[in-house]
């Protein structure tokens, strides 16, 4: 997904100093609370995040499956939980807040699946070439059945780190239109924080279930 609309370095020093700035205290249940903050550069912070998760749903077409507006509050309000924990050390503020928008619509359509069908092959596919048709219900249903499995599988820190490995190799796929090479595709993951070996633990602790993610994401 391109990043060509959204200024890096400016978005960095407005947070920065919304984080500087920030008063905060951990309540009662253990929660941290904002008591005081700048609303001014909250609000532009929140107008540059809300670029990203337009982009997001957009790119990936997840109005198809629920409102464009409920997909948008679910990316919006994840990433604003996140305004103060970003640092420089999780890599670009671009990639951390669309991982973040991406992850919480993913698992937002996701629980909704149940009480919905899929959309018919020719609603979603009106502006899609046959061989753009094959690839995107392909990677579709992979998604699907990646995070299922997941899901069904792994719990606490492991699930959610998996849940982010997963996010970032179906971007890539996505991006590329074809799995390059690992160096190439460890080289990409690097940028959002994902190192060789996190990616080596993912792939081994899913290898028992290669047969059921390749039947159903063939399907």
């Amino acid at each position: 997904m391109a990043n060509n609309y959204f200024d890096e370095e400016k978005f960095l020093e407005m947070l920065f100093e919304f984080q500087r700035t920030a008063v905060t205290k951990v309540n009662s249940e253990g929660k941290t609370i904002t008591i005081i903050k700048n609303e001014y550069l909250e609000g532009k912070i929140t107008e540059e995040v809300s670029k990203i998760v337009k982009a997001i749903i957009q790119v990936y077409r997840y109005y198809v499956f629920e409102p464009y507006e409920d997909c948008f509050q679910h990316g919006m309000e994840a990433c604003f939980k996140n305004y103060l924990k970003f640092n420089p050390e999780k890599g670009t503020a671009f990639n951390y807040f669309s991982w973040i928008a991406k992850t919480s619509i993913l698992n937002y359509t996701d629980r909704k699946k149940r009480h919905r069908n899929h959309a018919d092959i020719e609603e979603l596919t009106t502006h899609y070439y046959e061989d753009a048709q094959n690839f995107d219900f392909f990677l579709e249903n992979l998604e699907d059945v990646l995070f299922r499995v997941i899901d069904e599988n792994f719990l606490g820190k492991k699930r959610k780190k998996y849940l982010k490995i997963a996010t970032v190799i179906l971007e890539y796929i996505e991006t590329t239109r074809k799995l390059v090479s690992k160096t190439d595709m460890y080289k990409s993951a690097k940028s959002w924080g994902i190192s060789s070996s996190e990616i080596r633990s993912y792939i081994a602790d899913m290898s028992p279930f290669i047969e059921e993610i390749y039947a159903t994401a063939g399907n």
